[in-house]
């Protein structure tokens, strides 16, 4: 079996369901608001804008042939975001829309750090959706009365319907039975359950959002309080991007749930800022213990806090003395780590590690000198098992090369010295 028509026949059950979804059904009934579409452009972009930077990338020969740079969509969906927003104000993009587009960008990055093969199973999902643009494209234009602007994605990929052939052929130049074959298939179900999580989760209506709990931010998160202001919200999830940005580790490592959990914390962070500062700093420095025994160094808290005051300022500058008590807590975080291993040695031991590591694992794995040195720090000072869970992923032989490990293995060995 080709691996087209393997790929056809394990995401059916997925592609049926999302037809079948309210969005859609609301779509081609032309009862679908304005709004609603805005929110499928801002999904769509998310996810096109990170497998294409993925694609730029990478360099694997069983790609050659199934995208080029000048194939880039990205662009047309701003473009037609842009349109609609100069047609009309349709508000902000709703947190429960936009997560389930964010977790699938992580399992995109994962995918391509593991193996940049898996990207073509990407590819597949979403070059094949040209196979079904024209009638979207129809169902668009009809109901909001849209000629060329706003639809100017829709009209590239009905564009590529006529090519689909062609491109199947590329793509089955991937052998049956071989290990390239498995992960692309595993990557295509992955995009197409990804994509049903994100469709689900677009409006079909003009009612206003509820306010998300932390179980609709992460699944696994329970139902503590969050924040819920939606301006709040915003800045707690524009801070774990800048925490999942600079410390790529965690979407590397930990994939969608890593996000998640970016996610339901800042938001719960945020929520707690209202309480007696002592009891603020306590739930912080106990959270920052789990995570380090999990993984997680207690410096990516430290530098989230930093981040999370700076955006959560930024929207309400009224409450930076509530927010001020996430830097009190940052400060009682640094204070620890640099009783652990004094600022001056942290910093040469950093050096260190980027000194022996080459540069394009420097911007892969950024931060990681960093992390490595901290979850040191968090050993010497007394959470035992620290250093060895982060050492569990970063001294992966199956992962990385040898050289790699190598230099983490040292780093920690410097550090573990003080």
């Amino acid at each position: 079996m080709s691996l087209a028509h393997a790929l056809r026949e394990a995401c059916a059950p997925a592609h049926a369901e999302l037809e079948l979804l309210p969005f859609f059904t609301a779509l081609h009934r032309g009862e679908l608001p304005l709004r609603a579409y805005r929110e499928y452009l801002v999904a769509v972009q998310t996810i096109v804008g990170a497998l294409e930077h993925e694609l730029t990338c990478v360099a694997h020969t069983r790609l050659t042939g199934l995208w080029s740079s000048d194939e880039r969509k990205e662009g047309l969906l701003k473009q037609d975001l842009r349109a609609l927003e100069e047609q009309e104000s349709t508000g902000t993009t709703p947190v429960h829309a936009r997560l389930p587009a964010l977790e699938l960008v992580s399992e995109i990055r994962r995918d391509a750090f593991r193996s940049p093969v898996s990207l073509a199973g990407y590819l597949y999902v979403f070059r094949g959706s040209s196979m079904g643009a024209a009638q979207l494209l129809r169902s668009v234009a009809g109901q909001f009365g849209f000629a060329e602007q706003g639809v100017a994605y829709l009209n590239a990929l009905a564009d590529e319907a006529s090519s689909w052939k062609q491109w199947k052929q590329a793509l089955d130049r991937i052998p049956p039975g071989s290990a390239e074959f498995q992960i692309v298939l595993e990557a295509g179900v992955t995009c197409f359950a990804g994509l049903v999580a994100v469709v689900a989760a677009l409006p079909t209506n003009d009612r206003p959002w509820a306010p998300p709990r932390a179980i609709d931010l992460n699944p696994n998160a329970g139902f503590h309080s969050v924040a819920t202001e939606p301006l709040e919200l915003e800045a707690a999830l524009r801070a774990g991007e800048r925490s999942l940005t600079e410390f790529p580790y965690l979407e590397l490592r930990y994939g969608g749930r890593g996000r998640r959990f970016t996610a339901s914390d800042s938001a719960w962070l945020v929520s707690i800022c209202d309480l007696e500062p002592d009891v603020v700093e306590k739930q912080i420095l106990w959270l920052a213990g789990v995570l380090a025994a999990r993984g997680m160094p207690r410096l990516l808290l430290e530098e989230h806090l930093h981040w999370l005051y700076e955006e959560s300022c930024a929207v309400r500058p009224e409450r930076s003395s509530q927010y001020a008590l996430l830097l009190q807590a940052a400060g009682r975080l640094k204070e620890a780590r640099l009783r652990a291993i004094a600022e001056n040695r942290f910093a040469e031991l950093v050096r260190e590690y980027e000194s022996r590591v080459p540069a394009e694992w420097l911007e892969r794995l950024r931060g990681m000198g960093r992390l490595l040195v901290g979850a040191m720090a968090d050993e010497r000072a007394g959470i035992r098992g620290s250093a060895d869970r982060l050492a569990d992923w970063v001294c992966d032989r199956d992962l990385f090369p040898e050289m790699l490990v190598q230099a983490a293995t040292r780093t920690l060995a410097d550090a573990a010295k003080g």
